[in-house]
């Protein structure tokens, strides 16, 4: 079946320019804010094809209603705020909690990503306080930049593994030792 992630995060944080970078390697240059859209995408994570489900949601309070459904039918959370806006960034916590009250977990996969790395001079969020935060919520955190196309790819690799762990174990040795005979 489809692995369903879903994408959280304040208006013009970047949801959809990652959404778009990683299924169709665009970047977005125009800001149209999003109410629902849903990628589908093929992933490749240690041999094993996954297809993806992403739902890019609206950043808006006015969808809020939404949430609950996205989060209840999401398998995996990706948690996006813009390096170069403190409020999106305290923003996080709400979206967290949410997610876990809905879920009846304190453990649900989760990921945190600061987006637009590529605005260096205008960034305002340290790689401290992201990860302090990403500790906090005891996920892992990327930056990323859609316009220069970095970490996109990895962050969605990423997020498969956490979801999928036990596709993960294959022994590296023994498929080293089949090819030799």
């Amino acid at each position: 079946g489809d692995t369903k992630l879903v994408l959280f995060g304040d208006g013009g944080v970047g949801k959809t320019s990652i959404a778009l970078r990683f299924c169709k390697g665009v970047f977005l240059t125009k800001y149209d804010p999003t109410v629902e859209d849903v990628f589908r995408q093929h992933i490749s994570v240690n041999n094993q094809v996954y297809m993806l489900e992403i739902i890019d949601t609206a950043g808006t309070d006015q969808f809020a209603i939404m949430r609950e459904m996205y989060i209840k039918s999401g398998q995996g959370f990706i948690l996006v705020f813009s390096l170069v806006s403190e409020a999106t960034f305290h923003a996080i916590r709400q979206y967290h909690q949410q997610i876990c009250s809905v879920k009846e977990s304190d453990y649900p996969f989760v990921m945190l990503v600061g987006n637009k790395a590529d605005l260096q001079n205008e960034r305002v969020i340290t790689k401290e306080q992201a990860e302090q935060l990403a500790n906090e919520l005891k996920c892992p955190y990327y930056e990323t930049s859609t316009k220069e196309n970095v970490n996109v790819h990895m962050l969605f690799e990423e997020m498969v593994a956490l979801i999928h762990p036990q596709d993960q174990n294959t022994p590296k040795h023994k498929s080293k030792a089949c090819l030799l005979l």
